[in-house]
């Protein structure tokens, strides 16, 4: 199996494992839902390291694990905070949106 076939692969198991709506992860990743469709669907391969870090953080795997350079699915960059609790507040603020961030930043000033 090619590593694009399995980044395919990945792709589309870990957008429905998390409950993530195509909507959702593409515009996270700053895509347009038909440009995400195409990546889950293998109909390109044009991928930036800027939507492979993105796709790393929302699915908490590490990139190697995307990629298919190796088949353990490490955290991402997330796992240097310790605690499971705050690393998961943290991904879930990265998942908000602009809106809810604002609330949020007005929050905590």
């Amino acid at each position: 199996m090619k590593n694009i076939d399995i980044l395919v692969e990945r792709l589309k198991f870990l957008r429905k494992e998390n409950g993530f709506s195509v909507d959702r992860v593409s515009k996270f990743c700053c895509l347009s839902s038909q440009e995400y469709l195409k990546l889950e669907n293998g109909e390109t391969q044009y991928l930036t390291i800027d939507v492979i870090a993105k796709l790393s953080l929302i699915f908490d795997v590490s990139c190697d694990y995307l990629l298919g350079l190796t088949n353990t699915k490490d955290k991402s960059s997330f796992s240097y905070i310790e605690n499971n609790q705050d690393r998961d507040l943290f991904r879930k603020i990265l998942l908000l949106s602009d809106k809810e961030k604002e609330v949020i930043r007005r929050m905590t000033e």
